[in-house]
């Protein structure tokens, strides 16, 4: 009986190196090459860009506004009566330790004004939010923070804006230097109050 050459034993089918030399791998069905190719898992992901178009403008007249709008609580407190909240603090009984003096005028004004301007700050920033979107800046800050605080929505606003755009701060700074005004003139009428009610105290008065 004579030798015959062995038959060579058939490629099953699967994933093979691309016999074109590309950089995935290529389907073998078993008998030809197809046009499935199988690239390369790989761990590095590279985040979308996210800009504006060339030339946007950073600011809108809303976001100017929404910036400024803690100078309505400090006109608030500027126009605080001090003498008729100390008045009304020496008339309370102090015996009573549930006794609430009435609000003046001034308390009253600040408080609405307090209510105003939150009610104001979130139509502002909507506002501001939309135009942003009609410029076609990449998801803007969304406005809906504005809710916990104007501030909040202005500084987050003017981050993402210098991120889309390269500029877009200044809302910001001003935002914050007012609100630290506020802050000061906050704690000058606190003291002011304490000390003309201590020095109305016996015992207090110099």
């Amino acid at each position: 009986m004579s030798d015959s050459p062995a038959t060579p034993a058939p490629v099953p089918a699967g994933w093979y190196p691309d016999p074109a030399g590309g950089p995935g791998r290529r389907w073998w069905n078993g008998t030809a090459w197809t046009e499935q190719i199988e690239q390369p898992y790989s761990a590095t992901y590279t985040a979308p860009v996210l800009s504006a178009p060339a030339g946007t403008a950073p600011y809108t007249p809303w976001i100017w506004i929404l910036a400024l709008l803690p100078l309505t609580s400090l006109l608030s407190f500027l126009l605080l009566d001090v003498e008729a909240i100390v008045a009304q603090s020496l008339a309370t009984d102090p015996s009573d330790p549930f006794a609430i003096p009435a609000p003046t005028s001034g308390e009253l004004l600040t408080n609405v004004l307090g209510i105003v301007a939150w009610a104001l700050g979130i139509l502002l920033a909507f506002l501001d939010w939309r135009e942003l979107k009609k410029r076609r800046v990449d998801k803007p800050f969304h406005f809906a923070w504005s809710i916990l605080l104007s501030l909040v929505y202005v500084i987050g606003r003017s981050i993402v804006v210098k991120r889309r755009i390269g500029t877009g701060l200044a809302p910001m700074w001003t935002a914050i230097a007012l609100t630290a005004l506020n802050l000061v003139v906050i704690i000058a009428v606190t003291v002011q109050i304490t000390t003309a009610v201590l020095a109305e105290l016996p015992g207090f008065a110099p």
